[in-house]
């Protein structure tokens, strides 16, 4: 994950290693251990030192670009599995965060020293950079969007199979255009998520990761096709492959 000031400064969100941070896009030093199978880290765009993340058993926060952290879990109820599935944070306000749960969305409006539930569980959250108020969730295989920051959700897309919405990106060009990363591929909308078709020039396979970048350049990796990057500089319009190294990290 990015920087959204300094693009050089990257943190990565391991598989039961932790979080590793690099100030120079490429010497990695470990900033703190965390055992979670699948880890969500967030950086608040207008603060990048404050960061949120879930490393298992809970929801973490740094107030200094990943020194120190402490868990900020106080209403936050994850159910049985203890899974946070997403963490989204505000762009103009970062004491404002969504976690998508197990258990349900929860909402902090006090920089994560309480939280409340305000719908059902989510795998995917995404906030609109334009216009903070405009939410989306994915919920199983539909997607839900709120227009009062959270308050109330209409569902605006199902699908017709199984195809569960795991991560879902806003274009901060264009927040009409979202993609979502799901569990038979990318799909994309134009139309603010009321419409959905599969993205040209990916696979039709379940995608491991999705992550927005620096200047809303857009990146896909997959679980079959994990020697390759594809990247997108036009809202998911078109994608382009890049050979990589193998490697499973999430951020």
């Amino acid at each position: 994950m990015f920087d959204p000031t300094t693009p050089t400064t990257l943190y990565a969100a391991t598989h039961y290693g932790g979080v590793y941070k690099s100030e120079d896009g490429g010497t990695w030093q470990h900033m703190g251990r965390f055992r979670a199978l699948d880890p969500e880290l967030a950086i608040a765009p207008t603060t990048p030192t404050t960061l949120y993340l879930y490393g298992g058993g809970g929801v973490y926060k740094s107030a200094d670009g990943g020194e120190t952290w402490r868990a900020v879990n106080r209403g936050l109820e994850l159910g049985e599995t203890k899974w946070v599935h997403a963490l989204s944070i505000d762009p103009t306000n970062p004491r404002v965060v969504f976690a998508g749960t197990g258990n349900g969305v929860y909402k902090s409006t006090d920089g994560g020293e309480s939280w409340r539930r305000v719908t059902w569980s989510a795998s995917a959250l995404s906030i609109d950079l334009t216009n903070p108020r405009v939410v989306f969730a994915g919920i199983g295989n539909s997607v839900y969007k709120s227009t009062d920051g959270g308050e109330t959700w209409t569902e605006t897309w199902t699908s017709t199979g199984r195809n569960e919405v795991w991560d879902m990106l806003i274009d901060p060009q264009n927040p009409q255009v979202i993609v979502a990363r799901t569990e038979e591929g990318v799909l994309r909308s134009v139309d603010g998520g009321a419409t959905w078709h599969a993205a040209d020039g990916l696979p039709a396979e379940s995608v491991q990761s999705l992550l927005l970048g620096p200047a809303g350049v857009m990146y896909a990796n997959f679980w079959k096709d994990c020697a390759h990057l594809y990247r997108s500089a036009d809202g998911g319009a078109t994608w382009s492959r890049i050979d990589i190294i193998a490697a499973r990290v999430s951020a």
